[in-house]
């Protein structure tokens, strides 16, 4: 397992910090996510490849920024 830190461009509430946590626990029963609404900062704990971050939180209508291996 990975941990992930991506900023969400477009996260503004905890409600669409909600949303998008729903969409990877949904593809992954270990996906564990955290967040950071002040900081736009989601925390991905999962194995997910980093094209299938992008393409979860792109599928929620979020614009996915800066990934970094923490």
């Amino acid at each position: 397992m990975y941990t992930y830190k991506v900023v969400v461009e477009d996260m503004k509430s905890r409600n669409d910090a909600e949303q998008i946590r729903e969409a990877f626990e949904a593809e992954s029963e270990t996906a564990v996510v955290t967040y950071k609404v002040t900081k736009r900062e989601m925390f991905i704990d999962s194995d997910f490849s980093v094209e299938e971050i992008y393409q979860i939180i792109e599928g929620e209508g979020f614009t996915p920024g800066d990934l970094e291996l923490i």
